[in-house]
């Protein structure tokens, strides 16, 4: 297990990668050599900044999910190409077939600039913000005691009311992700909207964290983190439980390196488990989706999810081979990534780029059956054509491409190298308010990179987002309060 502590293995692999997609790129696009290499040496030094030296869960996800939306996404389609197989360059920008030379430069300067101010924010949260200790202190406090005293009957209710949750949610429509909900209590749409997105996992978190600091069998709790977000994936119809499960995995990678001993035959049998799971996840997941698209009675209220029209399509779908749902994860290893695309959407009309042009980006409000601003005025996309009742599929341009419209490149640096900054504290203020909790911070900063990397609607909203993930890691510390409260009630 030491010589995971060493991670030159991983800093072996990810030279290599970024070496194979820099040829595989110069040698099938015309673009200036110097600028391409100075791409992907920074998409090197950000993957190798946030895996080795005082990591932290933050920068982890963050340079896995740039990777694959710029440096991987650029060169895909080639990797591809010589493998046999034809991949469309940019699927989101089917409006744009090719690019000028003048382009791609300025997409992979402006990408580098926004690297260029996450690694500047690494090198500073490493020197003077935060870092996890070698060894993991355990904090005591009222809530471990309570779940060490009442662990059985509080792991049996936990199972019962993630399971009510997450059949209530898809039986009544509460939330989906991409369907705009009827359900009558706004209310209720905001508290399962939570618990379906963090408030459930976070739970988990707290059980797995528990039973692994103490030296007891995680293997349960384990298991119940991933089908819990197994199960809450599928009812929100998301196919991103496979970005959930990391979260374990990258946690025990965390325990590897600070020679902690966790046994490897129990990891390995999670890993298959979860595999298995993701797998599942985006089967269920694209029937569901595909009975939203094939719903047809709109003229009455009916539930779609367990309407009869959507049980008899299902029938029919079981009876494809599964090389469909080979393919549709395969689509989605390679299409799906936020990044590139985008960037080279937003550079196409470098000229009308400048700081008023951001700040009109930034006061962006909603507007029903109406397509975001990014989709407006770079994708040249009005209102649907071929509109499907209910739904609301909004294309992202993701925070580097989205502060690329403000036309400068020192503002995109600034911006990304702010945001790094906060993504520690973040991290650093999760950590400690859990009660050094690293599972859970993994978590919080998972939550809020996915949502940065999906950056590029309503931006307002994401403030609302951020005050719902300190909520997250600060309820525990009210639940400890209560204990104690009601220990003193007790006692007097």
């Amino acid at each position: 297990m030491n010589k995971i502590k060493d991670p030159i293995y991983l800093n072996f692999l990810n030279l290599f990668l970024n070496i194979s997609l820099y040829f595989f790129v110069i040698t099938n696009l015309d673009i200036n050599k110097f600028y391409l290499l100075l791409f992907y040496l920074s998409s090197f030094f950000l993957i190798f900044y946030s895996f080795n030296f005082k990591t932290i869960f933050f920068e982890k996800f963050l340079s896995i999910f740039l990777w694959l939306g710029f440096p991987f996404k650029l060169a895909i389609p080639y990797v591809a190409l010589s493998f046999g197989y034809e991949i469309n360059l940019f699927p989101e920008n089917s409006s744009y077939n090719n690019f000028s030379k003048d382009v791609y430069n300025d997409a992979i300067n402006f990408s580098s600039c926004g690297f260029l101010g996450f690694i500047f924010a690494s090198i500073v949260r490493k020197k003077y913000i935060f870092s996890y200790p070698l060894e993991n202190n355990l904090l005591k406090n009222s809530l471990l005691i309570f779940y060490e005293r009442y662990k059985f009957k509080i792991l049996f209710i936990y199972i019962i009311i993630f399971i009510s949750i997450n059949f209530f949610n898809l039986y009544f429509e509460i939330y989906q992700k991409g369907i705009s909900s009827n359900f009558s209590s706004k209310f209720l749409i905001v508290i399962f909207k939570w618990l379906l997105l963090m408030g459930l996992s976070s739970f988990a978190c707290c059980f797995v964290y528990y039973d692994l600091v103490k030296k007891k069998n995680f293997k349960f709790t384990s298991v119940l983190f991933l089908l819990e977000s197994f199960f809450s994936n599928i009812s929100i119809l998301s196919r991103a439980f496979v970005f959930n499960a990391s979260i374990l995995f990258i946690s025990f990678f965390h325990l590897f390196k600070n020679n902690l001993k966790i046994k490897f035959s129990i990891v390995l049998g999670l890993l298959i488990f979860a595999i298995l799971l993701i797998f599942l996840n985006i089967n269920i997941t694209s029937k569901l989706r595909n009975c939203v698209v094939n719903y047809q009675n709109i003229n009455k209220i009916e539930k779609i999810f367990f309407s009869q029209n959507c049980l008899s399509f299902q029938k029919k779908l079981l009876k494809k081979k599964m090389s469909a749902t080979i393919n549709k994860i395969s689509s989605l290893s390679f299409a799906r990534w936020v990044g590139m695309d985008s960037m080279m959407a937003v550079m196409s009309k470098k000229e009308s780029l400048n700081l008023s042009y951001y700040t009109f980006f930034l006061k962006e409000k909603k507007i029903l059956d109406e397509k975001s601003y990014y989709e407006k005025y770079f994708l040249n996309q009005d209102k649907s054509k071929n509109h499907i009742i209910n739904t609301n599929h909004i294309i992202l341009p993701g925070f580097i491409s989205y502060q690329s419209i403000s036309g400068s490149k020192f503002f995109v640096f600034l911006s990304c190298f702010v945001l790094g900054i906060i993504g520690a504290y973040l991290e650093k203020f999760s950590y400690r308010y859990s009660y050094n909790n690293f599972i859970l911070s993994a978590l919080i900063s998972y939550l809020f990179v996915f949502r940065m990397i999906h950056f590029g609607y309503l931006p307002s909203n994401t403030f609302i987002y951020f005050l719902s993930i300190v909520f997250t890691f600060l309820q525990f510390r009210i639940y400890n309060f209560v204990l104690d409260k009601i220990k003193i009630i007790k006692i007097s």
